[in-house]
């Protein structure tokens, strides 16, 4: 019996990710939309979008506000909507349409992509990082939205940003594995059961870390040893490389 491999996607009314170089966003329902607040964003305080009339509205730190029709969606909110290290873009994904580009200043469609069912976008100076659901990691040219390079997988189940431009894929039939996006090369690769030793039928894994060399997953697991009887969700924080220099 294959594990149940959830991923922590889930519908939350708050939650944080990691955008780029460990840009942190919070995102918060509000009662049109959501509101997107960045931590450590040099450039942009937050993001407010409105589902009824499609509007983002952009707040920076220098207190300006600019207001842009970008068709946020509820599909916005579930990943969150990146903004480049200057914050003159913001990147509008959508599952059916593909990626566009806005100019933050006068709300301007700087190109659109047509590579549909993108879920998770990571913004770097030079390039985006994206995955395409259960099938390849993409590398996107930032200033036209041109396709630089793929990883093909087959069945990837999520990414996460360790440090920089280096990525944890998770796919079922490869594993995991570290990979450099700067060159789009494998660098590292674990099993699945480092991951789940307890062979875990219900594994969700919420984050990934690197810390001073160790790769640490964490998220909860449920129904050790492969048996539904064995009830009741569990929080693990796993090593599962004590010496990963990158």
């Amino acid at each position: 019996m294959r594990p149940i491999w959830r991923i922590n996607m889930a519908l939350l009314s708050t939650f944080e990710k990691i955008v780029g170089k460990e840009r942190i966003m919070k995102i918060m329902k509000t009662a049109n939309g959501f509101e997107q607040l960045f931590e450590q964003h040099s450039v942009v305080e937050k993001l407010q979008c409105d589902y009824k009339d499609g509007t983002c509205t952009i707040k920076f730190r220098n207190n300006t506000v600019k207001k842009i029709f970008a068709n946020c969606t509820v599909f916005n909110e579930q990943y969150g909507i990146p903004i480049s290290e200057d914050g003159s873009k913001i990147y509008i994904n959508s599952w059916e349409k593909g990626l566009t580009a806005y100019d933050t200043k006068d709300g301007r469609i700087l190109w659109k992509t047509n590579i549909k069912s993108l879920s998770k976008v990571f913004v770097f100076q030079e390039f985006i990082i994206a995955l395409k659901s259960g099938s390849c990691i993409i590398k996107i040219n930032a200033e036209n939205g041109s396709v630089i390079d793929q990883i093909k997988g087959s069945s990837i189940e999520d990414i996460y940003n360790l440090q920089y431009y280096f990525f944890l894929i998770i796919s079922w039939k490869k594993n995991l594995c570290v990979v450099d996006t700067s060159t789009m090369s494998i660098i590292k690769n674990y099993s699945l059961s480092i991951a789940n030793p307890n062979k875990c039928l219900s594994f969700v894994i919420q984050t990934a870390k690197l810390k001073k060399g160790y790769l640490v997953i964490e998220g909860f697991e449920e129904f050790p040893n492969m048996n539904f009887s064995n009830k009741g969700v569990k929080f693990f924080s796993r090593v599962i490389d004590c010496n990963c220099v990158i």
